[in-house]
């Protein structure tokens, strides 16, 4: 059955080179289908141009492709500029028997278990989504090098044994 344990606890700082990296792995992995998307409509808008359908539907088609950049830029700076307004980047994550928190000095959250949707897992990130991935981009990063091999051991057996959805 299920782990018994107390609490566990580990500690990383959340700093702009932690925040730019996860988010980096978070849109890498969700951002695929608008690369296919902005690929096809980008193939289309090509081939209205062969048509000589040049009207603003064309235009569009052709410059989709240029709204996925400008977007992860957008999202890797609001991603910076949080890391850099934390007055206190050092997070402590606890896992217990009700679920996972996350705490600063301003500020905790807490996710049951139950709840907790999906989990990405990187070699060295981990992404909590505790609505799941498709509901929406909210997500909390813990770096793998701060995770202990119970924090690890326990994190996976709690994930398992509450159906969480786990990507590699």
């Amino acid at each position: 059955r299920g782990v018994t344990m107390t609490r566990i606890e580990i500690k990383y700082q959340y700093t702009v080179g932690f925040a730019r990296r996860a988010t980096w792995k978070f849109l890498r992995r969700y951002g695929r289908r608008g690369f296919i998307l902005a690929g096809a409509a980008f193939v289309i808008g090509i081939s209205r141009v062969l048509m000589q359908l040049n009207g603003q539907l064309t235009v569009s088609l052709l410059l989709m492709p240029l709204l996925i950049p400008l977007v992860w830029a957008v999202t890797i700076r609001r991603a910076t500029k949080l890391a850099l307004a934390l007055r206190d980047s050092h997070v402590v994550v606890t896992i217990d028997e009700q679920g996972v928190s996350f705490e600063t000095t301003e500020h905790r959250s807490f996710t049951a278990w139950p709840s907790l949707g999906e989990v990405w897992m990187f070699g060295d990130v981990w992404l909590l989504f505790p609505y799941g991935s498709r509901v929406g981009s909210a997500y909390t990063a813990i770096p793998v090098k701060a995770m202990t091999p119970e924090f690890l051991s326990v994190m996976s057996q709690k994930l398992s044994e509450h159906g969480t959805i786990v990507r590699d």
